[in-house]
């Protein structure tokens, strides 16, 4: 962690480079969530009945798209990479129910009606306050009074975990405190970033968020918090010290 990363700034150009590269870029919710815990709050949502709106608010190259066409009568999809969305259309060719959007979540109009059901994956994650409170504006005020939102973002107590882990084993194999600690930080982020939970994730600034920041923030937006769960991520080659985990959050919004 301690080597300078090559900062990247979450723009078109970037999500479009992501999606065309998706499985070597992205850590997949839809493949690593072996518990199957998204997808099974989506199916949850088969006993709303088949008229059900649902949309998938940046939905990248639309791994759960065909789950949302299968169980809710029409879905909007959205994301702002024309190359993820191609992907995405491909990927639901066969279902005459659901519609695609090029939109910028943090300065376009949604052009599609409210929906009882949102999925919002890894998509309120941009590094700038202001974007990402406009993302999180436009995300939440397309779901219906007493609608869900299924939300799923990094965990900042999941970082903060890698960090400490990365930090012990640097001891444990004979290092100083201070050669430890350099070996761990963050050497790309400033103050500013450490202090609002932003890392750097494969060289791009990257949101984290805490547990309780999450039930402070969909309460300011009127929404109830049903459920808050890790998807947890197994070790892997490149973070084999401790397992990581995502925030799953299962929202209600109230009825004005």
């Amino acid at each position: 962690m301690g080597d300078k990363a090559e900062i990247r700034p979450m723009n078109e150009k970037y999500w479009d480079l992501v999606s065309a590269n998706y499985e070597k870029e992205i850590t997949s919710v839809f493949f690593r969530d072996k518990e199957g815990l998204v997808r099974e709050r989506i199916n949850a949502g088969r006993k709303l009945g088949a008229s059900v709106r649902a949309a998938d608010l940046g939905c990248g190259v639309g791994n759960f798209v065909p789950l949302l066409s299968e169980t809710f009568g029409h879905v909007d999809a959205c994301d702002w990479s024309e190359v993820g969305l191609n992907q995405a259309r491909e990927n639901c060719i066969s279902f005459e129910n659901t519609k695609f959007h090029k939109i910028n979540l943090c300065n376009d109009r949604l052009p599609f009606d409210l929906v009882d059901f949102a999925l919002c994956v890894n998509v309120l994650i941009m590094p700038d306050l202001g974007d990402r409170l406009l993302a999180w504006r436009a995300v939440t005020n397309q779901v219906k009074g007493a609608g869900t939102l299924l939300l799923v973002v990094p965990s900042h107590e999941s970082a903060q975990m890698e960090l400490y882990n990365g930090l012990e084993q640097c001891l444990s194999d004979g290092e100083s405190c201070s050669d430890s600690i350099i070996a761990t930080q963050h050497a790309e982020a400033d103050s500013s970033d450490l202090q609002l939970g932003v890392y750097s994730v494969n060289g791009t600034r990257t949101k984290h968020y805490l547990k309780q920041e999450l039930r402070m923030m969909l309460a300011s937006h009127q929404f109830e918090v049903l459920e808050i769960t890790r998807i947890v991520y197994p070790k892997d080659v490149e973070n084999p010290v401790s397992d990581s985990w995502d925030w799953m959050v299962v929202a209600k919004r109230r009825l004005s």
